[in-house]
């Protein structure tokens, strides 16, 4: 578990420098490279990996002082796209208890619309439709 939680983690920072060293064009690029579907799997060893990257993009070690929601959203996606499941990068504006507006990115199941990330613990989120 450690090790896949290092794994997870290096490729969050990674993805977190890009974001904040490259152009928004690139990163759109970023996104749409992480829709490549890696490999075929079972649904039964599909929801065991499921389950599995959930809890480790939900413990990341760095998530809080160097990962940010974008960063952890595309990270799970590469990982969940590698295991041939399908989903959807949703990107909103959450007004946290300031009454300030906060972008914020998360992953759900294309399928059943389950979190995958974390989505938010405001009620109050305005989703984009966009299509990533």
């Amino acid at each position: 578990m450690n090790f896949y939680l290092f794994i997870f983690n290096f490729i969050n920072l990674s993805i977190w420098l890009l974001i904040k060293l490259l152009p928004t064009k690139f990163i759109l690029e970023l996104i749409k490279l992480s829709k490549i579907k890696f490999i075929k799997l079972n649904l039964k060893r599909k929801l065991r990996y499921k389950r599995f990257i959930k809890k480790i993009s939900f413990k990341g070690l760095f998530n809080d002082k160097y990962g940010t929601c974008l960063s952890r959203a595309i990270t799970a996606r590469l990982f969940f796209n590698f295991i041939g499941m399908d989903n959807n990068l949703k990107l909103g504006i959450i007004i946290n208890n300031k009454g300030e507006r906060v972008p914020h990115a998360w992953l759900e199941d294309k399928n059943t619309g389950e979190e995958l990330t974390i989505k938010s613990g405001s009620n109050e989120i305005f989703i984009f439709r966009i299509n990533l």
